[in-house]
C-alpha cells in the first residue's frame, strides 16, 4: 500500500510541474519591427498615437543617391501619400527654410541640415526650440539613398533591374526624441535574360530568317519604383 501511496503521488507531483506555468517569457519589444511587404521596416514609439490636427516641419529630404535632383521627384509623392493622415500637415522643406528666417533662426535650421546630413539626427533642444518657434509639434527628415539602374550583361543570366532605397524619422518637437521611423525599398526586375537563348533574327533579302543573339532587357521605368518608395512611406505615417 504504501509503495502504490508513493508512486501515486510521484505521478502527481510530475504532472503538476508538467501543467505549472513556465517562467515568463522575455518580453518581445512593441517598437521595433520587421514589417511583412512594405515598407520593410517600421519603428514606433510604444503606444504612440497621433490625434488632432498638427504642423509637421519637413527639415531635410537628403538626396545621397549621386543623382542629382532626385528628392524633387520623389516628395511630391510622399506627401500625395501623406494626405491620407489628416492630423499630420507637412510643412514643405523651403516653407520651413522661408519661416526659419522670418523669425531670425537661419542659423539655427542650418544646423539641423548639417546635424541631418552628418548622423541623421537631430540635437534635442535645438530641434526642440526651432519647432516651438514655428508652433510645429513635429519633425520629419528624410534620405533617399538609392537611385539607380541596371543593365544586365548580354552574357550572363539574370535580370535587368531598377531599385530606390529612402527613409524618413519623425521627431516629437516636445521632447526632441525620434518616435516614427520607416525605411522602404523596391526592386523592380525585368523578364530574365537567357544568354544561350536565341531570339529570332531578321528576315533577310531572300526571305531567310537569321537566328540571332536574344535582345538584352532593360530596366524597368524607375518612375514606378519611386512612386511606389514614396506611397508606401507617405502611407505608413502613424
Amino acid at each position: 500500500m504504501k509503495s502504490q501511496a508513493l508512486t501515486a503521488l510521484c505521478a502527481a507531483l510530475m504532472m503538476a510541474c508538467l501543467l505549472a506555468p513556465g517562467a515568463p517569457a522575455a518580453e518581445k519589444s512593441k517598437k521595433d519591427k520587421r514589417a511583412k511587404g512594405h515598407p520593410v521596416f517600421v519603428y514606433a514609439d510604444s503606444g504612440l498615437a497621433i490625434t488632432g490636427t498638427n504642423r509637421v516641419l519637413v527639415v531635410s529630404l537628403l538626396n545621397s543617391t549621386g543623382t542629382p535632383g532626385v528628392e524633387h521627384e520623389f516628395y511630391p509623392l510622399f506627401e500625395e501619400a501623406a494626405r491620407a493622415r489628416p492630423a499630420l500637415t507637412l510643412v514643405s522643406e523651403p516653407e520651413v527654410a522661408r519661416e526659419a528666417d522670418k523669425k531670425g533662426l537661419t542659423s539655427d535650421y542650418k544646423a539641423l541640415l548639417m546635424q541631418w546630413e552628418a548622423n541623421r539626427s537631430f540635437d534635442a533642444a535645438l530641434l526642440k526650440k526651432v519647432a516651438d518657434s514655428l508652433v510645429a509639434q513635429y519633425v520629419i527628415a528624410g534620405d533617399i539613398s538609392e537611385w539607380s539602374q541596371t543593365t544586365v550583361d548580354w552574357n550572363v543570366e539574370g535580370y535587368s533591374h531598377s531599385d530606390v532605397t529612402a527613409a524618413f524619422k519623425l521627431f516629437s518637437a516636445a521632447t526632441g526624441k525620434r518616435i516614427w521611423e520607416a525605411r522602404d525599398k523596391i526592386e523592380l526586375r525585368s523578364p530574365i535574360h537567357d544568354p544561350q537563348g536565341q531570339a529570332s533574327g531578321a528576315v533577310d533579302d531572300l526571305g531567310i530568317q537569321r537566328s540571332g543573339r536574344q535582345a538584352v532587357p532593360p530596366p524597368p521605368p524607375i518612375d514606378d519604383a519611386v512612386k511606389q518608395v514614396a506611397t508606401n512611406l507617405g502611407s505608413a505615417l502613424p
